[in-house]
């Protein structure tokens, strides 16, 4: 059995730390990368969400603009939404019984990894009035 000389263990353990510096780069953009992916995916889906069930209190009080903009902030509270990301519109004309109210909710994700650029999601939902 041949015994490794100090020298020997040296250079191993460096070629090993070699490695690891090459490799720990790559490592680290896949891990962040899994992260930033979920924490987009779930205010992508938080955002469709609060226009969802902002739409779901403008079929049935399509006159207050402000009911339906906290309806859209207060299930998307983790995004930290404004008033002005939500916008409200009545497609047919006027927000009246039978026609439809569309409520668009904005936002801009930004990324904890400065290599990946800000960009805008929006959810939008349609639904026909059902009364006023």
């Amino acid at each position: 059995m041949h015994n490794m000389s100090r020298l020997e263990r040296l250079r191993e353990w460096g070629q090993t730390m070699v490695e690891f510096a090459l490799l720990l780069p790559v490592l680290l953009l896949i891990v962040f990368g899994i992260f930033e992916f979920g924490r987009a995916f779930y205010a992508y889906s938080t955002v469709a969400n609060a226009a969802r069930e902002a739409a779901r209190f403008g079929i049935v009080d399509p006159t207050n603009t402000s009911g339906i903009q906290d309806a859209a902030i207060s299930h998307a509270t983790a995004l930290g939404l404004t008033s002005s990301d939500v916008v409200i519109q009545c497609p047919d004309g006027a927000c009246t019984v039978g026609n439809r109210i569309s409520v668009t909710v904005n936002y801009t994700f930004s990324a904890v990894v400065p290599l990946i650029p800000s960009f805008a999601l929006s959810g939008a939902a349609t639904m026909r009035i059902e009364s006023q």
